[in-house]
């Protein structure tokens, strides 16, 4: 396969939902966790970045690597070998990876646009109204005001669309980094017979904007409001002493959640029986939420490696429940899965079930894929945790500073992950 050239194109843009505008659209363009990411040779093969590391304690090693799935990384219909690799020196030729491949751009613009016009119709309807509201003056202002804040939110899109189609609009503008590395994959691994399918990603420096990059955090805004994360993590009143919210629509991403935690979870569902609530951001999908169902036995299959209906173990996410839609979709492998504190289970490798309601998605459990990580890399560590970074628009530019801030696991002893 030739390498196709990348094109230095901007950084990959700083997200603080706070006190940047349209975040959620700004998202796919970031690197908050959920980034969606594709070989650049093969862009219409995509997948997402689950956690950010670095790979050594040199403090002159600066390189952050970015996990994901193998097969997101060296997709098997394009490397039919199942040999994996590793980059182990600078003479090895690149194998580009983007931000966004053709359907997570295409997904991102369409958004957009569709948005813009909604608004549009809402101003034609509320201009409709005013006119016949002469007669009440605090209903008038009311509705002015929405006319006003929508009309903001369309030229605040109008200019996000404009940016991003005039200096992202090709994958060779949109590279992020290289492939680092790709585990051979394998179903049944032994010993524990779980799934292995990881890959590294280094981030290109260049892409990177440090003084607003956010580490492992995860976008849960969006769809959901502060009050709909609320309604679906914490549905019982039992159950709500340790009731958090993100107020910047971030989880930080900390500490594993182990093995024993899965056999006997703590949250309360609707009715106060014991789960585990656990959410992802996918590429695909964006914010979701899961309900956490423990191990089981699994036909997975690789066509392309002659890998068919072969047994692993897996850990397996069903759907919240009705109106909630898919835990995932084609386009999610490698999104990490935590739970609703920020602890980390598990990275997305697959799915199952043509239903919302019969939906199931497989993880391979972090507990044991920390583990794969350290044997190929053996001072690789979580990215440590980044306090908040307060990043002001001024025109076209952002001007950062960090503020501090608790994350809601105080756990130093888990913070680490990778240990």
């Amino acid at each position: 396969m030739v390498n196709k050239r990348s094109t230095v194109g901007p950084k990959l843009l700083p997200s603080d939902p706070i006190n940047h505008h349209v975040p959620d659209f700004r998202k796919p363009f970031s690197a908050t966790l959920g980034l969606p990411i594709a070989p650049l040779n093969t862009a219409y093969y995509e997948g997402t970045g689950a956690l950010y590391f670095r790979l050594s304690n040199d403090s002159n090693d600066k390189r952050i690597a970015l996990l994901t799935c193998a097969h997101v990384v060296r997709p098997p219909p394009a490397f039919t070998d199942n040999t994996g690799m590793t980059r182990t020196n600078a003479s090895q030729p690149k194998e580009h990876m983007v931000a966004l491949g053709f359907g997570g751009y295409d997904r991102a613009i369409t958004g957009m646009m569709a948005e813009a016009a909604s608004l549009i119709r809402n101003i034609e309807v509320w201009n409709r109204q005013l006119a016949r509201l002469s007669g009440n003056p605090e209903r008038h202002h009311e509705v002015t005001a929405e006319v006003d804040k929508a009309t903001r939110t369309i030229n605040r899109l109008d200019a996000l669309h404009r940016d991003v189609t005039k200096s992202r609009s090709i994958p060779e503008l949109r590279t992020v980094g290289w492939a680092l590395h790709s585990s051979p994959i394998q179903v049944s691994a032994a010993p524990l017979g779980y799934t292995e399918d990881w890959g590294l990603v280094e981030l290109d420096p260049k892409q990177i904007d440090m003084s607003t990059f956010p580490g492992n955090k995860i976008f849960v805004g969006g769809k959901y409001s502060a009050g709909g994360f609320a309604k679906a993590m914490y549905p019982h009143h039992e159950d709500q002493g340790s009731y958090w919210l993100p107020e910047d629509s971030l989880v930080q991403a900390s500490g594993v959640v182990s093995a024993a935690t899965i056999s006997n979870p703590q949250h309360l569902d609707v009715n106060g029986q014991k789960c585990l609530f656990v959410l992802k951001n996918g590429g695909t999908t964006g914010t979701t939420f899961g309900r956490a169902n423990g191990l089981e036995s699994v036909k997975r299959s690789y066509p392309e490696y002659v890998i068919r209906q072969a047994d692993s173990l897996e850990l397996a996410v069903l759907s919240y429940g009705k109106g909630y839609g898919k835990f995932s979709d084609a386009g999610d492998s490698g999104s990490i899965v935590v739970t609703r504190e920020g602890k980390i289970l598990g990275m997305v490798t697959g799915r199952a079930g043509p239903t919302d309601d019969t939906d199931v998605t497989w993880l391979t459990p972090y507990w044991w894929l920390q583990d794969q990580i350290k044997k190929q890399y053996p001072d690789a560590y979580l990215y440590p945790v980044v306090e908040n970074q307060v990043s002001v628009d001024v025109g076209s530019r952002s001007v950062a500073a960090s503020a501090s801030a608790n994350p809601p696991n105080n756990d130093q002893a888990e913070r680490s992950g990778l240990r």
